[in-house]
């Protein structure tokens, strides 16, 4: 595999990749500066056609193209980029995905902060055309999308994946955080706040024939100059809406302050919470116009405000249903003109939610059992048939609800682990590394260990966090490593943390045979697990084949038991101690030393049993 590592690229000029052209390729591109380069088409500054490169811990910035002006991916190409910062990239024409363009692409996109691109045309952070990328875990901040989608555009027949990312303080014509055009993504767990539009939704589009399923996302303070402040459907759109919090949205000069629905939409409106949004004009909660049908299950729709239509204007031959629903003014609340219709089914309240304040937003419902003077009306008060959400909540005390179902949001039970930062290490080629990850998890679940970008040869143990890696000669250089914990929670959460290893290259000389040996000595590692219960790894390196002894003293420096005593190979070696001296009989809890000789080197480690 060709490896590019650790350089600053600058200034490039070409047709496609300005810095970096990948085609038919798999090459890793980690830990580089790549700035300041400009193209006439596409890939400003990385092009991969047909290509899977992993593009890892780059910082690509200040680039300029008529499409995809930090990376293009298109032809079939499936690169994971991860862990990058992409910023101030610029389409200043009509092209589309200023930071990440996506073209008849599967990129896997996980853990980059994508923030201050801009373009003129679609997806001033990330645009898919007719793609299908992963876009998980990452930042998407302060991108400008002139045209739609400031912060990620989905068009033609894509069907993205994105979860689990913050779009915030994004702006575009129409939906500053997320815009789809006849495309059906899936839209989870994400948080979409604070975005701007001037022409339509500053928060999700659904365009001409899209149906996203947009679930348990929170859509918050999002302003939009005219027309859905949180999400708006459009042209015969679709959309399976379910469990979101859809607050404190603003419709400036237009209705639809949390929902607009315009020509000929159905969408399914399941357990959301629709409250605080605001429209100058119709529709305080949700506005539907032009033969758009809204079915509304579960739902609360509550403190909403507008001209006319508190919580729901109709117009134009639309229709909406109500089911176990609690809607401020019940009917009232409702604007019903004629040739429109109100269907009123059963289990509908109008009665104040109770709303309190909780570890992750305002909507929780008062109970008793969570600690609050009283129950929210909207306790066990949806469909009796309806499924309760695994590990979701809307108690402040982080209980999961249970039958009956609660109306409106739930917001996850599932707090995410936190991984250890480990630190950045410098070894040689040939040098034995290894050490363990830590991470914890506020809720006690287990964890998994991953890393999509190990260095060749190295492992990691996916259950107890062992990294361990013996650089070959032809490895020096800087090797950005990510690892992810992830839990095993409702939803799964994930931390994920960088660390820099630097291989030293290892200049050979000649034995007084004529054979090539390495100028660096031995190496004892540190022992694994440490402290350790009844039994513990002891790995060391050779430079070259010799006698070798390895012991284990007490702390007061008697010898317990020689593990190791006999001629060795070259290169790495494990040996286990049981936790016995040299007679079988099992040593009590205290502090050891383990003692490495081998020829003039010598080294100790300190090792803790805990019995």
């Amino acid at each position: 595999m060709s490896v590019l590592r650790g350089f600053t690229i600058q200034n490039g000029s070409e047709d496609q990749g300005g810095g970096i052209f990948c085609s038919q390729s798999s090459p890793r591109i980690e830990g580089n500066i790549l700035t300041g380069h400009e193209t006439a088409f596409g890939g400003g500054t990385i092009y991969c056609s047909g290509a899977s490169p992993t593009i890892d811990g780059n910082t690509i910035s200040g680039n300029t193209a008529d499409d995809g002006a930090g990376i293009k991916c298109t032809s079939g190409s499936s690169p994971m980029i991860i862990g990058n910062t992409i910023t101030a990239n610029s389409t200043p024409w009509t092209g589309p995905g200023a930071g990440i363009y996506c073209l008849d692409s599967s990129p896997t996109i996980i853990g980059n902060t994508i923030t201050a691109d801009s373009t003129v045309g679609l997806g001033g952070g990330i645009c898919c055309e007719n793609s299908s990328p992963t876009i998980e875990g990452n930042t998407i901040s302060d991108c400008y999308g002139s045209d739609s989608g400031g912060g990620i555009a989905c068009i033609d027949n894509s069907s993205p994946t994105i979860v689990n990312n913050t779009i915030t303080g994004n702006a575009g014509d129409y939906a500053g955080g997320i815009y789809c055009l006849e495309s059906s993504p899936i839209i989870a767990d994400n948080r979409v706040a604070e975005n701007e539009a001037w022409s339509g939704c500053a928060g999700i589009v659904c365009m001409n024939y899209a149906s996203p399923t947009v679930s348990g996302n929170t859509i918050a303070g999002n302003q939009s100059d005219y027309g859905g402040g949180g999400i708006l459907c459009n042209y015969y759109s679709s959309p399976m809406i379910l469990d979101n919090a859809i607050t404190e949205n603003l419709s400036l000069h237009a209705n639809g302050g949390g929902i607009e629905c315009y020509s000929h939409c159905a969408p399914l409106l399941l357990s959301n919470t629709i409250a605080g949004n605001v429209a100058s004009g119709d529709g305080g909660g949700i506005y539907c116009d032009v033969g758009c049908t809204l079915t509304v299950t579960n739902s609360i729709l509550w403190g909403d405000a507008a001209t006319t239509g508190q919580e729901v204007w109709l117009s134009n031959a639309s229709a909406i249903s109500f089911n176990y629903c609690d809607v401020e003014g019940g009917t009232l609340g409702v604007y019903v003109p004629p040739g429109c219709s109100l269907h009123i089914g059963p289990g509908n309240i109008d009665d104040d939610p109770l709303f309190v304040s909780g570890s992750l937003g305002d909507y929780y419902l008062s109970q008793i059992a969570a600690g609050q003077g009283e129950d929210s009306p909207c306790v066990d008060a949806a469909n009796p048939a309806s499924l309760v959400p695994v590990g979701r909540t809307t108690r402040t005390d982080g209980y999961p609800d249970v039958w009956p179902l609660d109306m409106g949001y739930h917001y996850p039970t599932n707090r995410g682990p936190d991984l250890v930062d480990q630190a950045d290490t410098t070894i040689a080629e040939n040098e034995y590394l290894t050490f363990i990850l830590e991470a914890t998890d506020p809720d006690e679940d287990s964890i998994t260990f991953s890393s999509p970008d190990l260095p060749s040869g190295a492992t990691l143990d996916a259950v107890t966090g062992v990294f361990e890696w013996t650089p070959t000669y032809q490895q020096a250089g800087l090797y950005t490593v990510t690892f992810i914990a992830t839990d095993f929670g409702t939803p799964a959460l994930a931390d994920t943390e960088q660390t820099d290893i630097t291989v030293t290259d290892v200049v050979e000389v000649e034995d007084g045979e004529g054979e090539g040996l390495r100028s660096h000595a031995q190496y004892l590692a540190q022992n694994y697990p440490n402290p350790f219960g009844s039994s513990t790894t002891i790995a060391y390196s050779l430079r070259a084949p010799g006698r070798v002894r390895v012991s284990i003293y007490d702390i007061r420096g008697a010898l317990v038991r020689e593990v190791v005593k006999e001629r060795v190979a070259a290169g790495v070696h494990r040996v286990v101690w049981d936790g016995r001296d040299t007679r079988g009989r099992t040593v009590g809890s205290g502090i050891y030393f383990c003692r490495l000789e081998a020829g003039d080197f010598a080294e100790t480690r300190r090792m803790v049993l805990l019995r």
